[in-house]
């Protein structure tokens, strides 16, 4: 897919975007708990870092290389191809990992549980950890 044929219909580009991301997220999900379980909060904070080292990194380095100048055509690559936008979706998954792990270190003098929702209007609450199994704390 040439990024250069700008399809004119951005909520088309939107979901062609992230599909490959909302394919891959229970292989993200798994990843990311692997981590978690094995080296906590920092290995948490290498992973981010790692991600967005492969998200941000080439566009750094040219910039750098071309003497502070990137192409346009360069910057559609970096955003307008989809798979470009996989370690962005993955950086945003760890960092609610993050959230989440901060979250529950809080004071259980809370009203609700770290990972409910609960519905101004309604009343209702939405279990977070319901919502997605496969990022659910091992």
């Amino acid at each position: 897919v040439d990024p250069l044929d700008w399809c004119p219909n951005g909520q088309t580009w939107t979901v062609a975007a992230l599909l490959p991301s909302w394919l891959l997220y229970p292989l993200t999900c798994g990843a990311i708990a692997a981590v978690e379980k094995r080296a906590g909060s920092a290995g948490l904070g290498m992973l981010a870092a790692l991600l967005w080292l492969c998200s941000f990194g080439p566009e750094l380095f040219l910039f750098w290389r071309q003497g502070g100048h990137l192409s346009n055509e360069q910057g559609i690559w970096s955003y307008v191809w989809p798979p470009a936008q996989l370690a962005d979706f993955a950086l945003g998954c760890v960092c609610a990992a993050l959230a989440r792990r901060q979250r529950a270190q809080l004071p259980t003098s809370q009203p609700s549980s770290p990972n409910s929702v609960t519905s101004r209007a309604s009343g209702s609450s939405i279990d977070g950890e319901a919502m997605s199994p496969a990022c659910q704390q091992q």
